[in-house]
């Protein structure tokens, strides 16, 4: 039903455990053609850091500071709060950043201009025991 109302949609699944954004996005870039090698996941969402810094004066009205900022999983997960634009771009230059949560719309928008296309982000969860 929802691929109906999307039209010129293409529905991805991916193997979700984290880094989902990235995942669906480096699987596209693959399958889609756009790029001539496999883009990994990890790869994209660094260019995304980069370029999130490099286009700050068109974003950084988005941002409220402090910004708390959730990294990693279960046992290993914590929250680092970010005073200022530096020390968060620091932070996204670093390899931390590679395991926080995509919690604005900010990466989203960011990855979509460096995809050059719209991204429509549908996510639910399925109950326990019925995913893929």
């Amino acid at each position: 039903q929802v691929s109906e109302q999307l039209n010129n949609c293409k529905l991805q699944w991916n193997s979700g455990g984290g880094s989902c954004l990235y995942k669906a996005a480096a699987q596209h870039v693959t399958i889609c053609g756009l790029e001539n090698s496999k883009v990994s996941h990890t790869e994209l969402r660094k260019l995304a850091h980069q370029k999130l810094i490099e286009w700050w004066d068109k974003f950084s009205s988005f941002y409220d500071w402090p910004v708390d900022v959730s990294i990693g999983t279960g046992d290993d997960a914590r929250i680092e709060v970010f005073q200022d634009a530096t020390e968060y771009k620091e932070f996204l230059l670093s390899g931390n950043s590679m395991n926080a949560w995509s919690d604005s719309e900010v990466e989203l928008w960011v990855l979509s201009y460096i995809m050059n296309t719209t991204i429509c982000v549908l996510a639910y969860n399925l109950p326990e025991g019925q995913g893929y």
